[in-house]
C-alpha cells in the first residue's frame, strides 16, 4: 500500500509539471461562425462551452495542446469559417484563475504557422522592428511576453494573461489549418 501511495504521488507530481498551450481564434465583425475541424492527437478543440450565448459561442474556437514536456512538439488544428473576413489568432498558455490565487502556466512558442487557408506574418518571431518589438504581433502594453533566443531561433515565453495575437484574412468554407511548435516553460519550482 505504501508503494502504491508513493507511485501515485510521483505520477501526480509529474503530471502537475505538464501544462497546455492555448490558442483562441475569433471571427472579427459580421456574423462569421467558426466550425471546429480536426486536431492533433491529445488536443482539445471546440467552440468555448463557457460562452453562454449560443450565437457568440459559434464565433470563436479554442485549442488546447496535449500536456507539454521539456521537448519541442508540434500540434495542429483546423476550422472552417462561414464567411470571408478576418480572424484573430491569439496564442498563450493554459488559463488560470489569477483572482483566486492561481499561478500562471508558462509556455514557449517557437513557431506559429497558418499551414492552409490564410497567411500569418512572422510566425517564427524572427522579425523585429527598431524598438525590438515583434513585427505583426500585438501584445498588451503592460504585460508583454518574454522574447529570447534558443539555438539560433527566436522563442517567446508567455502565459494566458500575456498572450499575443495577429489578424489573418480567411475565405468562406475554406479550411484553415494552424500549426504550433511549443513546449512547457514553467519550472517545477513554480508548482
Amino acid at each position: 500500500m505504501k508503494k502504491l501511495l508513493v507511485l501515485l504521488a510521483m505520477v501526480t507530481s509529474v503530471s502537475a509539471l505538464a501544462y497546455h498551450a492555448r490558442v483562441d481564434v475569433a471571427g472579427l465583425g459580421g456574423e462569421m461562425e467558426l466550425v471546429p475541424g480536426k486536431a492533433s492527437k491529445g488536443c482539445g478543440l471546440s467552440n468555448p462551452g463557457w460562452v453562454k450565448d449560443p450565437i457568440k459561442r459559434k464565433k470563436s474556437i479554442y485549442f488546447a495542446s496535449p500536456k507539454l514536456g521539456q521537448d519541442w512538439q508540434e500540434a495542429e488544428f483546423s476550422f472552417t469559417p462561414s464567411q470571408d473576413g478576418k480572424i484573430r489568432i491569439r496564442i498563450g498558455g493554459q488559463w488560470h484563475n489569477a483572482a483566486k490565487g492561481g499561478k500562471p502556466y508558462y509556455v514557449f512558442y517557437k513557431e506559429v504557422e497558418v499551414v492552409e487557408g490564410g497567411s500569418l506574418v512572422n510566425g517564427d518571431f524572427s522579425q523585429k522592428d527598431a524598438a525590438g518589438e515583434l513585427v505583426n504581433w500585438s501584445t498588451s502594453k503592460s504585460n508583454k511576453p518574454v522574447v529570447a533566443e534558443e539555438e539560433g531561433a527566436t522563442i517567446v515565453k508567455m502565459e494566458y494573461n500575456n498572450g499575443m495575437w495577429q489578424e489573418v484574412e480567411v475565405k468562406k468554407d475554406q479550411v484553415v489549418k494552424i500549426k504550433v511548435v511549443i513546449k512547457n516553460a514553467t519550472p517545477a519550482t513554480d508548482n
